[in-house]
């Protein structure tokens, strides 16, 4: 999204599950909270023009091959 604008945050990928030894899905625990902590650190920080950002976008990789997008709004 080159032409997003500023109270829209994007985050990175966040792998929702990972690959066992044996090449088995896992799922991780707690996947999103690095995420969260990102979320919380622009509310604090104020990191825009605003008050601060009002909805935040992060693709989630589910089951190591399929990515949906999270979109929250504040």
């Amino acid at each position: 999204m080159t032409n997003r604008p500023v109270f829209a945050k994007l985050g990175l990928s966040v792998p929702l599950h990972k690959k066992g030894t044996n090449g088995e899905i896992i799922p991780h625990l707690n996947p999103l909270r690095g995420w969260r902590k990102t979320i919380d650190d622009y509310r604090r920080d104020g990191k825009n023009d605003l008050d601060g950002p009002l909805v935040y976008f992060c693709p989630l990789n589910v089951n190591t091959n399929h990515f949906i997008l999270l979109e929250i709004n504040k």
